[in-house]
């Protein structure tokens, strides 16, 4: 039986891979706590740096900042997600996501500062966000 509750820190692995490979999990962030009467929160992903490749540099994490981050990697805010908080915690009572803990309130907080300064974040976002800091 699980334990997880969709909290701002909280910290999962969801599947999220190329579809030649529906194992590839990537780590998600959750930036909110519930809100609303539908309990939605706001969910971001991490990817890894490329260096060949264009990343938003809003916010770059290091292995440093989570244990599953094993070398530089950034969050993708085009990707962000409002998620029924019930959807998160089904996913790990069935052992599809997997729980990973808290990330630091400090790297919490350059990862909400990413999101408002980055210009791939989607203006329904940052308004969900900034509703959830009232």
């Amino acid at each position: 039986m699980s334990f997880f509750f969709p909290v701002k820190q909280a910290t999962l692995l969801i599947p999220s891979g190329p579809s030649h490979d529906k194992t590839r999990k990537h780590l998600f962030i959750l930036l909110t706590d519930q809100q609303g009467k539908e309990k939605f929160v706001l969910i971001v992903s991490v990817s890894s740096v490329r260096k060949v490749q264009y990343f938003d540099s809003s916010c770059v994490l290091t292995s440093k900042d989570h244990e599953f981050i094993k070398h530089d990697s950034y969050v993708v805010y085009q990707k962000s997600r409002i998620e029924p908080a019930s959807k998160l915690h089904k996913g790990v009572e069935e052992k599809k996501f997997l729980y990973k803990g808290l990330v630091d309130k400090e790297v919490l907080e350059r990862i909400c500062e990413g999101l408002i300064k980055s210009k791939h974040t989607l203006p329904k976002i940052k308004r969900f966000f900034m509703e959830s800091q009232k």
